[in-house]
């Protein structure tokens, strides 16, 4: 995880090995999760596993220090 000092970032250069990323489309912003449609092209899906077309990413912020 990281912080946000990157700020939002084109969804053409999220990373293809992460875990979850914060995703924005336009209207919404929600955490989200990158699989293959065919091994080749990116699918991009939200939490709740419904597909999802976000137009921006930003790294999930670090959890508070001292949370358990």
């Amino acid at each position: 995880m990281s912080d946000f000092s990157t700020g939002w970032q084109p969804i053409e250069t999220a990373p293809r090995d992460i875990e979850g990323f914060l995703g924005w489309d336009g209207r919404e912003i929600d955490r989200a999760f990158l699989g293959w449609c065919d091994g080749v092209r990116p699918v991009y899906v939200r939490v709740d596993y419904r597909g999802w077309r976000p137009t921006h990413w930003m790294p999930l912020p670090a959890p508070p220090k001292g949370a358990a």
